[in-house]
C-alpha cells in the first residue's frame, strides 16, 4: 500500500514538474517572440527581473516547520493517535467481569396490576435475583493480552502512518525545491543568452 502511494506522489509529483516546465518554457518563447517583433525595446536589466519573482514566491518556509505543521493538522495522523489512544482503554474493558445483573420479579393472579392483591392472595409473590457470569479461569487476563497487543500494533500504525505523510511532504519539498532552483538557472541561462 505505501508502495502504490509513493508512486502517486511521484507521479503526481512528476506531472506537477512537467507542467511547470512547460509553461516556463512557454513563457520563455513568447518572451523570444516579443523581443523579436520589438527590437526597438532593450533588454531589462537582469536585476529587475528577480526581485518580481521573489515578490510571487513568498516568505520561504523551513522543512522543519512544515513537519510540525503536518504533524500538528494532518487528518489521518490525528485519526490514527486517536484510534491508538482509544484502543489502549480496552485492555482494562474486556478484563473486567460482566455486568452484574438485578432482577424484581412479580407474580399475580387474577389482577393485571402490579402487586395489586399481594396482601390477600397465596398465590402472589415478588421475587429479587442477581447474577453475574464467571468467565472460565484465565480467559479475562488473555483477552486483555490479545487488547494490548491490538494497542501496540495501533501505536505501530500509527507511527507509520506519521512517517509516510512526512515522507510525502519531504518528497514535494524538495521537489519543489528542485523546480525552484532549475528555474533560477533557466532564468541565468536566459539572461546570458540575451546578453
Amino acid at each position: 500500500m505505501q508502495v502504490i502511494g509513493s508512486y502517486r506522489v511521484h507521479f503526481s509529483c512528476s506531472r506537477i514538474c512537467i507542467i511547470t516546465a512547460a509553461l516556463f518554457l512557454g513563457a520563455l518563447a513568447l518572451v523570444r517572440k516579443a523581443n523579436a517583433q520589438e527590437p526597438s525595446n532593450p533588454p531589462k536589466p537582469p536585476a529587475a527581473e528577480l526581485p518580481a519573482m521573489s515578490e510571487h514566491m513568498g516568505t520561504p518556509t523551513s522543512l522543519r516547520e512544515l513537519v510540525q505543521e503536518a504533524e500538528q493538522k494532518n487528518p489521518q495522523i490525528a485519526a490514527s493517535f486517536h484510534g491508538w489512544q482509544a484502543s489502549r482503554n480496552v485492555p482494562k474493558q474486556v478484563s473486567a467481569l460482566p455486568e452484574t445483573q438485578l432482577s424484581i420479579q412479580q407474580f399475580s393472579v387474577g389482577s393485571p396490576r402490579p402487586f395489586a392483591g399481594y396482601s390477600n392472595s397465596d398465590f402472589e409473590y415478588i421475587g429479587f435475583g442477581a447474577s453475574q457470569d464467571l468467565p472460565y479461569p484465565g480467559k479475562r487476563p488473555l483477552r486483555a493480552r490479545v487488547a494490548q497487543h491490538e494497542a501496540d500494533s495501533m501505536e505501530a500504525q500509527t507511527d507509520s502512518v506519521r512517517r509516510t505523510v512526512v515522507g510525502n511532504l519531504k518528497a514535494a519539498y524538495f521537489q519543489l525545491a528542485y523546480i525552484q532552483q532549475t528555474l533560477g538557472v533557466l532564468l541565468k541561462s536566459e539572461q546570458l543568452l540575451n546578453q
